[in-house]
């Protein structure tokens, strides 16, 4: 099951070249799945849709080939330095300095990575979230067999999106 963004669409231009590179690459694929419209019948996108191949986090790939990532070590904040940002982690240890530093939680926690630095913190607590829930189902035979993705059908529902019609994808159901 993919956990990420169900597909992306382009419309900038610097964005489509970048997703036209990727494709060209073997990175992404077009998705064309069969989507159901409203009343229940067949849907179209205006938009292409992509998704990574094998799966969606293979999209930033390319963009982490020359980048130092570290797995497995939580962090307890950030910190400006001569030269960068520097990363203190939960058992005392320092990386860094680094040019940049990329923040990819949510906005909340953000907030506590920031420790210091009031300035970034302060624009971060004015981040409103909004829940959204998932529900991950591996089926063994096609439950909704007549299309691969149903949406908007209600407030309470508003995707259901078969990964298994993805490119690269394997699955059953």
């Amino acid at each position: 099951v993919d956990h990420d963004a169900q597909y992306l669409t382009a419309r900038d231009a610097d964005f489509r070249s970048y997703l036209q590179q990727l494709n060209e690459s073997g990175y992404v694929r077009p998705w064309e799945p069969a989507i159901a419209g409203i009343g229940g019948e067949a849907g179209s996108s205006l938009l292409t849709w992509y998704v990574g191949v094998p799966g969606m986090a293979a999209i930033v790939r390319p963009l982490c080939e020359s980048v130092q990532v570290f797995t497995k070590r939580p962090v307890h904040t950030i910190d400006r330095v001569a030269g960068g940002w520097k990363v203190l982690f939960q058992d005392e240890s320092v990386a860094g300095p680094y040019s940049f530093v990329a923040i990819a939680v949510p906005a909340p926690q953000a907030q506590f990575l920031f420790g210091p630095l009031d300035d970034m913190a302060h624009a971060v607590s004015n981040v409103r979230m909004a829940p959204c829930w998932s529900l991950m189902l591996d089926l063994e035979q096609d439950t909704l067999p007549r299309f691969d993705v149903y949406s908007d059908m209600s407030q309470t529902i508003r995707w259901i999106g078969r990964d298994s019609s993805k490119p690269g994808r394997r699955g059953r159901g």
